[in-house]
């Protein structure tokens, strides 16, 4: 018996890895080559990673900011039939996002310490040795430069900013 292509795609979305690898991409993105640490709001980090998750919105995102797209995104990303959901997608308190964030943590990936509402997230030799890796594989180039895009052009916003933002981008992808 074979599966179907859509299948496919949802046992492959539901694989803990290739979140996994996203979230550490962006994570040591942000951290940059520089530092050891990046401190952030958990909800903020969450809604960073729903746009490096959903490209569409990162491209309707830096539309909005009126930034100079340094990203290419291909029609398959901004037109897949997720764009369309997007708004009943999005939530910075999602559990399977906090679920992701530990098991980073249990992997030795990378280390936190709670400051207040802040995490301050520290970098480890697991964990570079595996961004190192990822960063080899040309399938990851276009996460790899969606990250940057949003450390360069989105990571400075206020929480305030960034949620009238998201709020833009979710009305305009859903009546598209």
């Amino acid at each position: 018996m074979s599966i179907s292509l859509i299948e496919q795609v949802i046992i492959l979305d539901e694989r803990d890895e290739l979140h996994i690898i996203r979230i550490l991409v962006l994570i040591y993105t942000l951290i940059g080559a520089k530092k050891d640490k990046v401190t952030i709001e958990l909800t903020k980090l969450a809604k960073m990673d729903f746009l490096l998750r959903y490209p569409s919105a990162l491209d309707s995102a830096l539309l909005n900011l009126y930034k100079q797209k340094d990203v290419s995104i291909t029609e398959a990303e901004k037109n897949n039939i997720e764009t369309n959901i997007l708004s009943f997608r999005f939530s910075p308190w999602s559990s399977d996002f906090r679920r992701l964030m530990v098991l980073l943590n249990a992997k030795s990936l990378i280390k936190w310490e709670q400051r207040g509402k802040y995490l301050d997230i520290y970098h480890t030799p697991k964990g570079i040795e595996l961004f190192k890796e990822v960063l080899k594989f040309k399938e990851f180039e276009s996460m790899i430069k969606q990250s940057q895009a949003i450390k360069t052009n989105i990571s400075n916003l206020s929480g305030l900013k960034l949620d009238s933002l998201l709020s833009k981008v979710l009305t305009e992808l859903t009546l598209r």
